[in-house]
């Protein structure tokens, strides 16, 4: 299946539109490589309905988690380029890149799939249950001092399970 959007070589700063599990998106924002494979992003409390326009204004308290990706997302068009901006993060905040200052060449450095991260803000938006991957503890991708939403959706273990079967999700636990 070809990428719906144009494809492009992200850059520090950019801005991109996340497809959501209802077809809304929410917002992420390019900060700094991780080594060759991934980069980090700021992923923001915005949502919309329909593809943003224009850039959307970006503040640092909407800030709702740093997390990294793999480059091919950013460059292959899975997400939507809407421009570039002032960084809202300094890559001198994301662990990763605390990590690598350290003189790390990648060991320790965490990156999630693009599925992840859109599950992610779904979850944070109430579209799909917060707990859907036991094994990747969404509380503890939120920033210091971001509460889980009240939007967010948890299932005892029976409706996580029949919710799993019901959407052909994977079942990842460790």
């Amino acid at each position: 299946m070809p990428a719906p959007f144009k494809r492009s070589r992200w850059k520090p700063g950019f801005v991109y539109a996340v497809p959501l599990a209802d077809r809304s998106f929410g917002i992420a924002q390019a900060i700094a490589p991780v080594e060759t494979w991934a980069v980090d992003l700021a992923l923001f409390s915005s949502r919309f309905a329909e593809l943003p326009r224009e850039l959307p204004l970006l503040d640092r308290s909407d800030v709702v988690s740093i997390q990294a990706t793999w480059r091919p997302v950013l460059n292959g068009g899975w997400w939507a380029k809407l421009g570039a901006a002032p960084l809202v993060v300094r890559p001198e905040e994301c662990p990763n890149q605390q990590l690598l200052a350290q003189g790390g060449r990648g060991t320790g450095c965490t990156n999630s799939s693009q599925g992840l991260v859109e599950d992610f803000l779904s979850s944070y938006h109430g579209l799909i249950p917060w707990n859907l991957y036991p094994a990747f503890d969404f509380d503890k991708r939120l920033c210091q001092g971001v509460a889980r939403p009240n939007a967010a959706k948890i299932l005892d273990a029976a409706s996580l399970l029949l919710y799993q079967q019901a959407s052909q999700r994977e079942k990842y636990d460790v």
